[in-house]
């Protein structure tokens, strides 16, 4: 069975610009890119990323409007090829695809889980953000 690392945490909050000061001043955090559309920081082993509050992000989803707080969490695959294989694992055990995005460097494949939390895998040995998976 694959290892899953936990990569990143996305947060929607209602001013990203704001909440990233937050996380630099009051933990420490390094901004590692700034878009209109997020802004991600990490300590130097996991990322957070900021997302700009949208009442209709999923509105054409299950999952209905989005809510400020976390967002989705984010996972790295470490061997190929079980990572080709997680698709058809997480669909077995109730999982459903959600959406497919790059950010950065990386492929990210979107699911839900069967209680409707968005989670992301993505392609192994990459980096992601200036950090080495």
């Amino acid at each position: 069975m694959a290892t899953a690392k936990l990569r990143h945490i996305a947060l929607t909050v209602p001013d990203i610009k704001r909440e990233a000061e937050f996380f630099e001043k009051v933990f420490g955090f390094t901004k590692n890119s700034e878009s209109a559309r997020s802004i991600s920081l990490s300590d130097g082993v996991m990322n957070v990323t900021l997302l700009p509050y949208a009442a209709d992000r999923y509105a054409d989803k299950a999952q209905g409007t989005a809510v400020i707080g976390v967002d989705h969490i984010g996972f790295v695959i470490e061997d190929p090829q079980e990572y080709a294989a997680m698709d058809e694992r997480i669909k077995a055990n109730g999982g459903e695809f959600h959406a497919k995005a790059t950010a950065g460097q990386a492929l990210e494949t979107k699911y839900a889980d069967p209680h409707g939390i968005i989670f992301d895998i993505s392609e192994p040995a990459h980096t992601w953000l200036g950090i080495k998976y």
